[in-house]
């Protein structure tokens, strides 16, 4: 299990959300944050030293043009070497691809047009400094 501190995680997840912009050749989210979450032991209950952080980040993408976009991210995905999903599609031209690399899960999709959501989420981590 990796250790760092959650500033740590949070700067991946946005690292790997600007590096969707990038691919997807758009300029800016509409808005977006990431957290650390608690991990939840086997017993259930949440470890306060072992974390997660899930950011979630929103485009605003005319809906004709959703398809292209995923398609760009996908195959910039696959040309990192990420793990990539096939690309979902949606009756009404949206579309949904997920990726990862083994410690990055990522999933962009379309959400309620023009909206579309990309979630980025990390592995467990033990946080820096604890016991």
């Amino acid at each position: 299990m990796r250790v760092m501190d959650d500033a740590t995680a949070r700067r991946i997840v946005r690292r790997h959300a600007e590096q969707v912009l990038e691919l997807a050749g758009w300029a800016g989210f509409a808005g977006g944050d990431s957290q650390p979450i608690p991990c939840r032991r086997p017993d259930g209950h949440d470890d306060e030293f072992v974390h997660y952080t899930e950011g979630s980040f929103q485009l605003i993408v005319p809906l004709e043009q959703q398809r292209a976009l995923v398609d760009r991210v996908a195959r910039g995905w696959a040309s990192r070497g990420y793990a990539v999903t096939p690309v979902t599609t949606f009756p009404d031209g949206g579309a949904r691809v997920g990726a990862g690399d083994g410690f990055v899960e990522m999933t962009l999709g379309s959400g309620q047009a023009p909206a579309m959501v990309l979630v980025v989420v990390t592995a467990c981590y033990r946080v820096a400094a604890s016991p």
